[in-house]
């Protein structure tokens, strides 16, 4: 019997839809500033100077992917299931670029 240390496939789809529906929920309760948090996620995927840098949908528009899976501490495994799934350079945060090798670094 195998143990599995990390599973990708729930995380990225459940806690992804929980975390934005959590978010604009308690952030907005009269739902005034949707329009505005929208804007900025399609500024994060689209126009944002790393958006062409491949990753996660939801860590290229929010770091609070980043936070809950350092709270899991499994933030280690995130990284290294990126860089086999998205390449050397990796997209894990509105600002942050992770970087494979000192290699992928020079390379860009």
């Amino acid at each position: 019997m195998s143990t599995v240390l990390f599973d990708a496939t729930v995380p990225q789809s459940l806690w992804a839809l929980c975390q934005l529906g959590f978010g604009l929920i308690v952030l907005n309760k009269n739902f005034d500033d949707i329009p505005q948090i929208l804007g900025v996620f399609i500024y994060r995927l689209t126009f944002h100077p790393l958006a062409k840098y491949p990753g996660p949908w939801l860590a290229k528009v929010s770091d609070l992917d980043a936070a809950f899976y350092a709270m899991l501490g499994q933030t280690h495994l995130v990284i290294y299931r990126a860089h086999q799934r998205y390449g050397p350079i990796v997209r894990l945060g509105p600002n942050k670029l992770v970087f494979e090798s000192a290699d992928a670094l020079q390379g860009e």
